[in-house]
């Protein structure tokens, strides 16, 4: 981020370290332009970008990438497709690149690494594509224990200190990972998950009895 606002002085970029933050301490937010940094650790970045579209939908939203996922078609075609108007791969593209694409973006445009996109290479299988793409976070887990007691967002962001605008956004990419329509049947789903696992425990310990 140094690096561009010393290529832009213009740019003035306010940072949050979580999504949640961000939606916490700005909701209503009238930005130009939304920059999310896309680092090896994150697992969601398509529902994080759909739930920063769903939250701000008339900033434009572009995507910056070290990952190494994130040379991918696929990640690349999705995060575009959760939302995004521009998708920037800091492995490939320079500083200078970066900040003429950013300006791109502001004025109406879309940008995407058509030199990734467009490439006939097979694309190599990297170890995220095996782990589950419906995984939940740690945090995610806490609030459906939370949505299957049937507890309003109110006392949910209560329980858990968080404001209930990061409860919404929970909420909804937990809905979206375990393909429910909404809050109901994510946790009716979820208590069929659970008296599924039970009867698996239930029938091994059977099977080890016998």
């Amino acid at each position: 981020m140094d690096a561009l606002v010393s290529l832009q002085p213009s740019l003035a970029i306010e940072p949050y370290e979580t999504l949640e933050s961000c939606v916490t301490a700005v909701p209503d937010a009238d930005w130009g332009l939304i920059l999310y940094y896309a680092h090896s650790d994150v697992i969601n970045l398509s529902s994080d970008v759909a739930s920063l579209r769903e939250m701000f939908s008339d900033a434009p939203i572009v995507v910056l990438s070290d990952a190494n996922e994130g040379v991918q078609r696929k990640a690349i075609r999705d995060t575009l497709s959760s939302g995004a108007n521009g998708y920037i791969c800091t492995r490939t593209t320079s500083a200078l690149m970066a900040v003429a694409s950013l300006r791109f973006v502001e004025a109406g445009g879309t940008f995407a690494p058509l030199d990734l996109l467009l490439t006939t290479e097979p694309e190599p299988i990297t170890a995220t594509e095996s782990e589950p793409s419906d995984l939940l976070t740690s945090r995610q887990i806490a609030v459906l224990a939370e949505v299957k007691q049937g507890k309003a967002n109110r006392v949910i962001a209560r329980d858990l200190s968080m404001s209930e605008s990061a409860v919404k956004v929970h909420i909804r990419n937990i809905m979206r990972k375990m393909g429910a329509s909404n809050r109901t049947q994510a946790a009716f789903k979820a208590h069929a998950s659970a008296r599924d696992e039970s009867d698996a425990q239930a029938t091994d310990g059977d099977a080890e009895a016998n």
